[in-house]
């Protein structure tokens, strides 16, 4: 883990944090809002709008790309303030997938009980 420099308005300190992990099946992830993607998923359509998997496209209301390792869990980072606020999240597709349960430094922020 390690401090991102200031960020936001408020001119904060953030703190690289794996907030939680990413599982795939399909080679593929997808960043999106779930309302966005209905029953009707074709995923032969998804899978060609994709072609070699190796650029990112807008799919669903969202953006999709293939992973550089196929399959696994991919830890989730989230670049978080003081108070647990996640202000930015990347998946590092970059490193081949973990096994969550030994990843170390898996450190999800508490939730602050007074905040809603």
């Amino acid at each position: 883990m390690s401090d991102m420099t200031e960020y936001g308005d408020n001119r904060e300190r953030l703190t690289d944090k794996v907030i939680g992990h990413c599982g795939v099946d399909s080679g593929t992830l997808m960043i999106v809002d779930p309302c966005y993607v209905d029953e009707g998923f074709d995923y032969q359509a998804y899978c060609e709008a994709l072609g070699d998997f190796n650029h990112p496209i807008e799919w669903a209301g969202g953006v999709a790309l293939g992973t550089m390792y196929g399959d696994g869990t991919y830890p989730v980072h989230g670049m978080v303030d003081s108070k647990g606020r996640v202000h930015a999240i990347y998946v590092n597709l970059g490193d081949e997938p973990v096994d969550p349960d030994d990843e170390e430094d898996w450190d999800a922020p508490e939730e602050d009980e007074d905040e809603s």
